[in-house]
Parts: structure tokens; sequence; C-alpha cells
């Protein structure tokens, strides 16, 4: 697999495939999985910064690839099994950390069914990650109705709300945008606009032509940036 030899790799999977015995359909009726928790701190790959280079960046995915492999190897549940799904997850948006796009698509294709049957958290973090890969994909239409389903399924929530304002804009629909980013402003229950509700706010009125309001916002968030996050390049 490391080596990339996708041959054997092909004829392996198909003779594995056909050493399972006949499927009379029995074994697919299984009663819902059991309760487990999304623990954010065993999701230890998904933060790793991946800031030491092409090649060694590689290694270290290679090697929690072989890792989860082996995880995926000692369950008999697959993605039923609460750490291997886990697994999958925290596997995948490594994956998109490292542009490795077409690698985080075939587990997020995988894993979705099994994500919506347990329900929150699993749900929301596959909805939001699954977002995150469609706008990587050029795909924001696709983004716009899975950040959707997130703020149908959550409590109204900044982050989410500053999400679809930014898909919007990336769509031009920037009035949506706007709205979107007004929202998320009164919900974080700001009096006064922080810098990222000035920034938000005035692209999207600048892209709206609203100009004489937009440039004194973008230039005050762009002022509080430098003082606040000096060497921040």
């Amino acid at each position: 697999v490391v080596q990339g030899n996708t041959y054997q790799f092909e004829a392996l999977s198909v003779v594995l495939r056909s050493m399972m015995p006949p499927d009379s359909g029995a074994s697919h009726i299984r009663g819902p999985p059991p309760d487990a928790v999304l623990e954010r701190g065993s999701l230890v790959w998904s933060e790793q910064d991946y800031m030491s280079g092409p090649q060694e960046n590689l290694r270290q995915l290679q090697g929690y690839e072989a890792e989860y492999a082996l995880r995926v190897a000692r369950s008999q549940e697959g993605f039923r099994d609460p750490k291997v799904l886990e697994g999958a997850l925290d596997l995948a948006v490594a994956y998109l950390k490292n542009y490795a796009i077409d690698k985080a698509d075939r587990l997020y294709a995988a894993t979705e069914s099994y994500c919506m049957e347990r329900g929150l958290p699993w749900d929301v973090k596959w909805l939001q990650d699954c977002a995150t890969l469609r706008c990587k994909q050029a795909r924001q239409p696709e983004a716009a109705v899975l950040l959707e389903e997130v703020a149908r399924r959550t409590p109204p929530h900044p982050a989410t709300l500053n999400n679809l304002g930014t898909v919007y804009n990336m769509m031009r629909q920037h009035e949506k945008a706007q709205e979107y980013f007004e929202a998320a402003m009164e919900v974080a229950g700001h009096d006064e606009m922080q810098k990222e509700d000035l920034w938000n706010i005035g692209i999207a009125k600048k892209h709206i032509g609203e100009y004489e309001e937009a440039l004194p916002m973008l230039v005050q968030a762009l002022e509080e940036w430098k003082r606040d996050e000096p060497n921040d390049d």
C-alpha cells in the first residue's frame, strides 16, 4: 500500500471479498449501535499542525494510516465501533490538512450513514467537516446545504452562522452572507462590532457595492488585527 502498488491492492481486495460467506441478509439486521461519546481529546491526528514540510508530513500521515488500519483490523464491527468511527473522522481532517482531498472524500462517503445513525455530536461533526471538504473541492452550494443542516440540528452558534456567511459570500449571494454575519454578531452578544465582525460584514458590503460603508469597516478591522496580533503576517 505504501509503495502505491494498486494492482496488488486491487487483487487482494477482490480475493478478500470472495472469501466472505454468502450473505442471506440476516447479518445486516442489527439493533442501534451502543451509545458512545465522541471524545475531542481522542482526535489527535487532526490536531497536528503539519508544518514540517511535505516529506515529513507524508511520513507522519502514513504512520497514522498504519495505526488506523490496525485499529480497524482489531474490530469486528467496522464503522459501528465508535473507536473506528472516531478514528475515521480524525484521519479525514488530517487528510484535509494535507490536501489529500480524494482520501478524505472516500472516508466521508463511507462514514456518513454511521454518523447520522448515532446522532449528536457525531452527525454534526460529520456535516461540519464534510462542508469544509466541499469548500476545498469548490463545491460551495453543497457546503451550504450541509451547514444549513448543522444550523437546523443545533442551537444558534456564531461559528456556524459565520461559516454560512463565508460560504454564501463565495457563492456571490452577498446579501444573504451579510444577514448571516449580522446574525452571528447578535448571537455572540457583541454590542459593538469586533474585528471579525467588521471584516466579514465589510467584505459583504463591498461586494454588494456599499463602498462608503465597507471601507472604514475594513480599515478598522485591519488596524485592530495589527494592534492585537502584531506578529501575524
